[in-house]
C-alpha cells in the first residue's frame, strides 16, 4: 500500500505472529525484579528508644517495643543489650534533645541553668530514671558531663574543682528526683493513714508536705544551697581579686 509517497508492504498473519513470539522471548530474557515481601523495616537504636518514650518506661520491655516498631524483639538485641540498656538509650535521646543552656560562663547561672533543664528531662519519664541508673553513665550523658565541667574549667576552676562541681550538681537532680518520686508515692499510696510526714516533729509537718506538693521548687532551694557552697569553697577568685 502506499501512504504519504512511500511505499509499505504489509505483514501477513504468520510474520505478526512470530514478532510476537521474538517479542515474548526478550521480555523473558530481562525479568522484572520483583520486591520480596514481608521484609523487616529498618530500625535504628534511635527509634527503639523513641518508641519506648512513646510507650512510657513503667511498664514498656523489648517484647513491647518490638511490636510497636513491627519487628520481632529478637531483632532489638543487635541494637540494645537489655532493658538497662534501653532506658540508657531513652535517656540519651532526651538529652540530645533537650533545651540546655549555651556553654559558656559565668559559671553559676550556667550550672543553674544546667540542672534546671536536667530535672525537666527526668520528669519526661520518671520510671526511665530508676532503669538508667543499672547502667551507669550513659555515653550521651557522659559527652554532656564533659562540655558542662569544660564551661567550669574555661571560668577558672581547677580541673578537679570543676568536676566536684559538676558531679555535686548533676547528683543533686538524680538523688533529689528519685528520692521525691518515692516519697511522693508512698504519701499518695497512704492518703489516708500514718505516712512517714505523721513522725516528723509537728513544726516540721506542714513545711514537708509543701515540700511534697512542689517537688521542683523544693529541688531548686537545695540547688540554690549547693551553688553557695561551690561559689564559697571552689570557684576561683572573682577577677580582680586577689587569688
Amino acid at each position: 500500500m502506499v501512504e504519504g509517497g512511500a511505499a509499505t508492504t504489509a505483514l501477513e498473519p504468520s510474520d505478526i505472529l512470530s514478532k510476537n513470539r521474538a517479542m515474548a522471548k526478550s521480555s523473558r530474557a530481562t525479568p522484572v525484579a520483583v520486591r520480596p515481601r514481608g521484609r523487616p523495616p529498618k530500625i535504628s537504636r534511635a527509634a527503639i528508644a523513641r518508641a519506648a518514650l512513646q510507650l512510657g518506661f513503667a511498664d514498656v520491655t523489648l517484647v513491647s517495643v518490638a511490636e510497636a516498631l513491627g519487628v520481632s524483639h529478637t531483632t532489638l538485641y543487635s541494637h540494645v543489650a537489655n532493658r538497662a540498656d534501653l532506658a540508657m538509650a531513652a535517656l540519651d535521646l532526651l538529652y540530645a534533645e533537650a533545651p540546655w543552656p549555651e556553654p559558656r560562663g559565668p559559671w553559676r547561672p550556667f550550672l543553674h541553668a544546667e540542672a534546671c533543664v536536667l530535672w525537666t528531662v527526668l520528669e519526661r519519664d520518671p520510671a526511665l530514671v530508676l532503669a538508667s541508673a543499672a547502667g551507669g553513665m550513659s555515653p550521651g550523658a557522659l559527652a554532656h558531663f564533659n562540655v558542662a565541667a569544660g564551661v567550669l574549667i574555661d571560668d577558672g576552676f581547677r580541673p578537679e574543682a570543676a568536676l566536684l562541681a559538676v558531679d555535686t550538681a548533676f547528683d543533686l537532680v538524680h538523688d533529689v528526683f528519685a528520692r521525691g518520686q518515692q516519697l511522693v508515692e508512698s504519701v499518695h499510696a497512704r492518703e489516708h493513714g500514718e505516712t512517714w510526714l505523721d513522725a516528723l516533729d509537728r513544726r516540721l509537718r506542714a513545711p514537708a508536705r509543701r515540700a511534697v506538693a512542689n517537688p521542683r521548687r523544693w529541688f531548686e532551694r537545695k540547688l540554690q544551697l549547693v551553688l553557695d557552697g561551690i561559689a564559697a569553697g571552689l570557684s576561683p577568685p572573682a577577677r580582680g581579686e586577689a587569688s
